[in-house]
């Protein structure tokens, strides 16, 4: 991080950083004097270190999952070959073509999230199911038991990922019942890059 921060500042020095030239989040926020150095190695680590357990199981469930339905397997492999062919990574444009694919990861997150669970402290006085709950409260909100609660979904224990369709008017999902991600200004900032790794891997 010291050699890339002093090579940064050399470029920046010179003129050779500019507007033209792309590079990743934690170098542009050092260009632009919102990140010191110090700040930046610990959004790498975090990032990082958050990303590759949470990525990581969530892959191995959702492979599991597919190889427990071969049908659903065919399914998806068909989908891909028709879009994708022969290339190797999907481009943004193809994800949107192969929507079981992305069916597939809301579905897996669902079932297993990353993270059981949110905590947010509350900024105002708010009145949540007949409780009075007073500003400066933090509350818990567990992802795994409202994402298969039943009020929420059928047959919630299954992994049916066309239960993400939004044709299927009989499953409708309500917007707040599964959030793996968070939500909002506090949601988790990695979930592009997650998401992203999981649609190359299961296209491949």
């Amino acid at each position: 991080m010291e050699r890339k921060v002093v090579a940064l500042s050399e470029d920046i020095a010179r003129g050779v950083v500019d507007e033209t030239r792309v590079v990743g989040i934690l170098e542009q926020w050092l260009i632009e004097g919102k990140l010191e150095p110090e700040d930046a190695l610990t959004q790498a680590c975090d990032l990082l270190s958050a990303e590759l357990d949470t990525t990581k199981n969530t892959s191995t469930f959702l492979l599991y999952e597919l190889a427990k339905q071969p049908a659903l397997q065919d399914q998806l492999c068909a989908e891909i070959r028709t879009v994708l062919g022969d290339k190797v990574n999907p481009s943004w444009e193809d994800l949107q073509n192969i929507p079981l694919v992305r069916y597939c990861l809301k579905e897996i997150l669902r079932l297993y999230p990353a993270l059981d669970m949110n905590v947010q402290e509350i900024k105002a006085d708010v009145v949540l199911n007949g409780y009075q709950v007073p500003a400066g409260t933090f509350v818990v909100s567990c992802n795994s038991l409202m994402s298969q609660s039943i009020d929420y979904f059928n047959e919630p224990d299954k992994f049916i990922p066309e239960r993400w369709n939004k044709k299927n008017k009989e499953d409708s999902i309500h917007p707040f019942s599964s959030l793996p991600f968070g939500f909002g200004q506090r949601g988790c900032y990695g979930r592009r890059l997650a998401e992203l790794e999981i649609y190359i891997l299961l296209t491949n």
